[in-house]
C-alpha cells in the first residue's frame, strides 16, 4: 500500500482510521505540494469542476454507518493479515471479501477505505510481476473511487484524504488528465494542513519519482526532514541526524503516533528511514543517506524486520546505487527506490518472514 505517485504506502504512517487534529505548516511546504502536479497546477480547482450543481430532485446523500458488520470486520482483518505476511498474491481474495462486505453495507467508510488501500497496494507493488501490467489503470481508478467514497462518508481522517489525493494524482498522470491532477494537488494541500506528520510522507512519495538533481526531488527530501522535525518536536541535525536520543519519544497516542511502529505497521519506523535514505542516494548525497539508513537500526523491532537485509545492502551499495536509482525506469540498470519497489507497502506493514 507502481503508481509511483501512489503512496501505497502505506509505508510510513499507519492506517489506523481515527481523528486527525489540525496543525499548521510553513508556506514552503504548501509550495512543495504544488510541484506534485507540475504544470497542471497553474490554475485553481473551481468548486464546480467536478460537475454541475445537483438539481432539486437529487437523491439524499448516502448515510455513513455508525457500526461495522461482522463480515466487514472479518474482511478488514483479512487485509491486515495479508499485509502482515507480505502476501501480495492474496490481494484478489482480500478484495472479494472487502467487496462482499461493502455490498452488505455501502455506508461503511472503513470498508471503502480498505478497498481503496488494497487497490493501491496492488498498483504500488506491481513491479513484483517483473513486467508492466496495464490492468493497474483499472486498479487505480477503483482505488480513487473507493477512497473518494470513504472520505465522503467520513471526512474526519486526514490520512484518508492524503491517500485519496495520491490516487487522484496517480490516475491523473496515467490519463494525462490535468484537471484530476489539480484536484489531487488541492486535496493534498488540505491534507498537509490537517495532519502534516502523516501527509508530509505522502507528499514525499508523490514527489520522489522526479529526476535526480531536480528541484522536485529536493522538495521530496525536504518533506521528509520536515516530517521528522515534527515527530521529535524540534530540528533533527542536518549534519549528524542520529535518532537515538529521540527514541524515548515513541508513542502510540496523538498525532505523533504515526511517526512510530504500531500494531498494523510494525516496522513503520524502519520503512520510513529506508525510503528517506533511498531519496538521498538518488540525489547523490551518499554520506548523509548512510546516516539516515542507519537510524532504522534504532528501532526495538529492527531484529525482526523482514527487510533488514535489504537495508544493510542499501548501506553497503549506496555509492553504486546513485546511478541505479537515477537511471530511467526503462533502463536495464535501473533499480527502483522504495516508493516504486516490490516492497513499497510491506516495508512498513510486513512482520512475518515468508
Amino acid at each position: 500500500m507502481n503508481s509511483s505517485a501512489a503512496v501505497a504506502t502505506a509505508g510510513r504512517r499507519t492506517l489506523e482510521w481515527g481523528a486527525s487534529p489540525a496543525s499548521s505548516l510553513p508556506a514552503r511546504v504548501l509550495q512543495a505540494a504544488l510541484a506534485v502536479a507540475a504544470a497542471a497546477l497553474s490554475a485553481c480547482v473551481s468548486p464546480g469542476a467536478a460537475g454541475t450543481a445537483p438539481s432539486a430532485e437529487a437523491p439524499p446523500a448516502k448515510r455513513a454507518s455508525t457500526s461495522r458488520t461482522l463480515p466487514a470486520q472479518a474482511a478488514s482483518q483479512l487485509m491486515w493479515s495479508a499485509l502482515s505476511q507480505g502476501d501480495y498474491a492474496s490481494i484478489d481474495r482480500v478484495l472479494v471479501a472487502l467487496h462482499g462486505a461493502y455490498l452488505g453495507d455501502p455506508g461503511d467508510a472503513t470498508t471503502a477505505a480498505h478497498i481503496g488501500m488494497t487497490q493501491l497496494w496492488r498498483v504500488s507493488e506491481s513491479t513484483r510481476q517483473g513486467r508492466p501490467d496495464p490492468s493497474t489503470l483499472a486498479s487505480m481508478a477503483n482505488a480513487r473511487r473507493f477512497l473518494e467514497e470513504s472520505v465522503a462518508l467520513d471526512g474526519t481522517d486526514a490520512r484518508r484524504q492524503g491517500f485519496r489525493a495520491s490516487a487522484r494524482l496517480a490516475e491523473g498522470a496515467m490519463h494525462r488528465d490535468a484537471s484530476l491532477q489539480r484536484l489531487g494537488a488541492a486535496d493534498l494541500q488540505d491534507a498537509l494542513q490537517a495532519w502534516p506528520q502523516f501527509n508530509l510522507f505522502v507528499l514525499a512519495r508523490n514527489l520522489g519519482g522526479a529526476p535526480a538533481g531536480s528541484k522536485t526531488l529536493q522538495q521530496a527530501i525536504d518533506a521528509m526532514w520536515q516530517a521528522q522535525d515534527l515527530c521529535i518536536g524540534g530540528k533533527l541535525s542536518r549534519s549528524d541526524p542520529d535518532m537515538k536520543p529521540y527514541m524515548r519519544l515513541e508513542t502510540r497516542e496523538g498525532v505523533n503516533r504515526v511517526c512510530w511502529n504500531s500494531a498494523i505497521a510494525p516496522h513503520n519506523f524502519e520503512g520510513f528511514f529506508l525510503e528517506w535514505g533511498d531519496l538521498l542516494v538518488k540525489s547523490g548525497d551518499v554520506a548523509l543517506a548512510r546516516r539516515i539508513y542507519a537510524n532504522a537500526k534504532h528501532s526495538p523491532a529492527y531484529g525482526t524486520w523482514p527487510h533488514r537485509a535489504l537495508l544493510e545492502a542499501r548501506i553497503r551499495d549506496a555509492d553504486a546505487n546513485v546511478a541505479r536509482f537515477a537511471a530511467p525506469p526503462d533502463a536495464a540498470a535501473h533499480v527502483p527506490i522504495g516508493r516504486a519497489s516490490p516492497i513499497a507497502c510491506v516495508s512498513c506493514h510486513q512482520s512475518e518472514t515468508p
